[in-house]
């Protein structure tokens, strides 16, 4: 086999203001599921049962967008140009950023369906458990997992809340096939998403998978080329994302029952 780099961390003294902490910002009667930096870096998002945006300096409350689902939001994603800001729990809302003003609301597809069926709403814990905007701003992909909707990725239009495709990973699924993340590449070519303990790449245009890597939670390089993914032995390997050949592997995060979670 092909030898492949580690790294291990070399501790350097460490400056008084790093790890500093400014401010506390806290949600009240749930977790925070989810995080997003708005684009011009001045304010951060966060979501629980609802959606917070404060200002990143000061940890000033901003902004509350009140989402309808009656439930956890589990992700809150910012679109590319800081003007829109959408949840993701059992439907996904799309809100204007300055007016707090409803937009779009998207109903999952049921499974086998070709289009999304507006009285259909996910219960229970069967949600989308993550979105992302495509690049341009136009598309959503959200990661859908629930009973009679299929464990897919569905992908719709971020203006009108249309359902465009569905991504299925396998013809058929069950609460093993979880997807959990869920994330277009720089280029906005391809999708990626976990399943299953795996990492699929999808070409947007032929809707076909392109690759499966073993591996848990990830995150592409800036310029698409690599991504970076975490495994349950504590490790972060980064590999090549059309050929998934290791490039790195870096080692001396702390491993803990259950490695690491996020990138």
């Amino acid at each position: 086999p092909p030898v492949v780099a580690t790294h291990i961390p070399t501790p350097k003294p460490i400056s008084k203001n790093i790890g500093k902490t400014l401010y506390n910002f806290q949600c009240q009667g749930d977790f925070i599921h989810g995080m997003a930096w708005f684009p011009n870096g001045k304010r951060i998002a966060s979501s629980c049962l609802n959606v917070q945006a404060w200002d990143a300096t000061t940890g000033k409350h901003v902004f509350t967008y009140e989402a309808n689902s009656g439930a956890s939001i589990m992700s809150v994603i910012v679109s590319p140009d800081g003007k829109r800001i959408a949840a993701s729990s059992q439907n996904v809302q799309v809100w204007d950023v300055a007016r707090g003003t409803l937009l779009t609301t998207y109903q999952p597809a049921m499974a086998g369906t070709a289009q999304a069926n507006p009285k259909a709403i996910l219960g229970g814990g069967n949600m989308v458990y993550d979105s992302a905007w495509s690049p341009d701003g136009t598309m959503i992909a959200s990661s859908v997992d629930g009973s009679g909707y299929g464990y897919n990725v569905q992908v719709w239009n971020a203006s009108t809340g249309k359902y465009l495709f569905t991504l299925q990973s396998k013809p058929v699924t069950s609460s093993t096939d979880y997807i959990s993340e869920v994330a277009w590449s720089p280029d906005g070519k391809r999708i990626a998403f976990t399943i299953d303990q795996t990492v699929q790449i999808w070409d947007v245009a032929t809707k076909h998978l392109l690759l499966t890597y073993p591996t848990g939670f990830f995150a592409w390089s800036p310029d698409g080329k690599d991504i970076a993914s975490a495994n349950g032995d504590g490790t972060v390997q980064i590999w090549n994302a059309k050929t998934g050949k290791i490039i790195f592997v870096y080692k001396g995060q702390v491993l803990e029952p259950a490695g690491v979670n996020t990138l």
